[in-house]
């Protein structure tokens, strides 16, 4: 465990900022699910084209044998599903808002991990968790309860999202003990990418070109986060790697500000930190 297990979180949150908050203009031009699919489609290429490199004596899809119903659940959730409706509440709220509300993701993976690998849950994990849920409360609203419902559509996606997320989380906890690590991300990425795009020609969904390229492109950067984020899991463990990816909340933030021109109130931003502070404090409860 070095400074380099802890650089490769890092490099996974400013990775998917930059993903999220470049593909977001370009999100009113196209659906989710396609935007989605274009980009762990993308993103699957590239570590097939990184494996072959690095691992030509090895089989590209060994029998995965009793963990396939497993890896195809964890491609399901975690690279079709999960995106697809981070991507429908990014659509609908700021960068920023959604960039918080990520947070919840922590949370999620920490309580499921309680529920289904028996990890103990300590009383005082209470207040970061009554923290973040405060926090996402006044992210969402600025503190003002005349709230329109498209903020309400957004969060709800934003947060389902996270919640799949955190169960694939958990699930590749179990896989990553059996397949390795650039095997199972290259299958997640690949088919679950190639599924959402062939169901988007199935049901006719516009393919906008100049969105089209960008998500392709934006693939690259989903691939350097994907496999920097379960490097990491795997070197220093999930607990570690989750908290050092949680300042993506930041990096999106700033970056929302700086490359789409959108504003923070006070409201949110402190909100923000202290969603930032409850997701710090529950990963070292």
């Amino acid at each position: 465990m070095n400074l380099r297990d802890y650089a490769l979180a890092l490099l996974s949150a400013l990775a998917f900022s930059i993903f999220s908050i470049l593909g977001k203009p370009f999100l009113a031009n196209i659906r989710p699910e396609l935007a989605s699919g274009l980009a762990y489609l993308s993103a699957g290429i590239v570590l097939l084209a990184f494996f072959l490199f690095q691992s030509r004596k090895k089989p590209l899809l060994p029998n995965f044998g009793r963990d396939t119903r497993l890896l195809v659940l964890s491609l399901f959730i975690g690279s079709m599903a999960a995106p697809s409706l981070f991507f429908h509440g990014l659509s609908l709220l700021p960068a920023t808002t959604t960039a918080f509300l990520s947070n919840f993701e922590v949370l999620f993976t920490v309580v499921l991990a309680a529920l289904f690998f028996h990890e103990r849950l300590k009383g005082k994990v209470l207040l970061p968790i009554a923290v973040i849920f405060l926090g996402a409360v006044l992210v969402t609203t600025n503190g003002n309860l005349n709230f329109q419902m498209v903020q309400v559509q957004g969060a709800f996606f934003v947060l389902l999202g996270c919640l799949f997320w955190a169960i694939d989380n958990n699930l590749v906890r179990i896989l990553m003990q059996r397949i390795e690590l650039i095997q199972m991300s290259l299958v997640k990425s690949f088919f679950g990418g190639l599924v959402l795009v062939c169901g988007s020609m199935i049901f006719n969904f516009r393919f906008n070109l100049e969105s089209t390229v960008v998500f392709l492109f934006l693939g690259i950067l989903l691939a350097i986060s994907i496999v920097s984020y379960f490097s990491a899991i795997k070197s220093i463990g999930a607990a570690r790697t989750i908290s050092v990816y949680s300042v993506y909340s930041l990096f999106g933030a700033i970056l929302a500000v700086f490359f789409l021109g959108e504003t923070i109130s006070f409201t949110q931003f402190f909100a923000g930190l202290t969603m930032l502070g409850g997701v710090l404090l529950l990963t070292r409860s």
